[in-house]
């Protein structure tokens, strides 16, 4: 089948930064567990990026510091069992784990009651194949048409 995109009218994509651009943080989330993130433009609205199957917070690296220039604090984890993250003693990793990971990360280790969330996808063998619901930061369960995910 011919390649019907013509990849000379790509707009030019902007340098990926070094390996070294971001401080890496560590924050311990369940027993035995911490996971790393990078934090930037401190003060804005938080803004937590989660990457994908089977990605690390580098998949974000040329998003971060275009987001925190336009007034977000941008935090971006590694999932347990990711990148620079710990894998986790009891080989443990599902939809449920993750949520709860995040979840202490941005409120009782940063302190976030409210934060917004960009998530890349996570494939449906990994988890299970199951139906999940995304629910607002403040525990509200207020729906909205992205809020439907599959898991």
């Amino acid at each position: 089948m011919p390649d019907l995109y013509d990849h000379r009218l790509r707009p030019a994509q902007p340098p990926t930064p070094s390996a070294d651009a971001f401080t890496i943080h560590r924050a311990q989330v369940a027993d035995d567990l911490s996971l790393a993130y990078l934090h930037e433009g401190i003060g804005g609205y938080p803004l937590l990026l989660i990457h994908g199957y089977p990605e690390t917070k580098r998949i974000w690296w040329r998003n971060i510091k275009p987001l925190a220039s336009a007034g977000y604090e941008v935090i971006v984890p590694d999932l347990r069992g990711y990148g620079d993250s710990d894998l986790a003693i009891d080989d443990s990793y599902d939809i449920a784990l993750y949520s709860r990971d995040l979840h202490t990360l941005m409120s009782d280790v940063l302190g976030y009651e409210r934060f917004g969330v960009v998530a890349r996808p996570t494939p449906r063998k990994q988890t299970g194949g199951r139906r999940g619901q995304a629910k607002t930061t403040d525990g509200s369960g207020t729906k909205s048409r992205a809020s439907h995910w599959k898991f």
